[in-house]
C-alpha cells in the first residue's frame, strides 16, 4: 500500500506464531467455561491449573509474536525497501485509473462482464446477427 517491502518469511512465522498464541490462549477457556468456571478468574482451582498454563502460554506466545510485528514493521520503514512496480497486477476497470479518479474519466458506461465466457458467448452472438 505504501510502497514498502517486508521480509516474507519473517512476515510468515510472525502470522503462524500470531495464530498459535492466540489458539493456545482462548481454546482452553472453551474446556474451562463447559467445566463450569467463570470468566476473569485470577485463581482457579487446582483441578483447571493445567488449562490455566496453557492458556498463560499462549498469551506469551501472542506478546512475542505482537513484538515482533512491531519489529517487522520497523525494521520495514527503516529497511527503505522501496518496490520497483505496482505489487498487485489486476485488469480490473476500477484498478487501471488512478486514485482519486478524475472527473469525466470515461465518455460512457463501461460494460463489465463477471463471466469471460459470458462475455464470448454475446460477442459470438452479436456477430452472426451482422452477417
Amino acid at each position: 500500500m505504501y510502497g514498502i517491502l517486508f521480509r516474507p518469511k519473517i512476515g510468515s512465522i510472525q502470522f503462524y506464531t500470531m495464530f498459535i498464541g492466540v489458539n493456545l490462549t482462548f481454546f482452553p477457556q472453551h474446556f474451562l467455561g463447559l467445566n463450569g468456571i467463570p470468566r476473569r478468574y485470577s485463581d482457579y482451582p487446582d483441578f483447571f491449573s493445567f488449562w490455566n498454563q496453557v492458556s498463560s502460554l499462549g498469551s506469551c506466545i501472542s506478546t512475542v509474536s505482537v513484538l515482533l510485528f512491531v519489529w517487522i514493521v520497523w525494521e520495514g520503514l527503516i529497511g527503505c525497501r522501496v518496490s520497483l512496480g505496482r505489487v498487485f497486477y489486476s485488469s480490473n476497470l476500477e484498478w487501471i485509473n488512478f486514485y482519486p479518479v478524475e472527473e469525466h474519466t470515461f465518455g460512457q458506461f463501461s460494460v463489465l462482464y463477471k463471466d469471460f465466457f459470458a462475455f464470448l458467448n454475446e460477442f459470438y452472438i452479436s456477430r452472426q446477427n451482422i452477417f
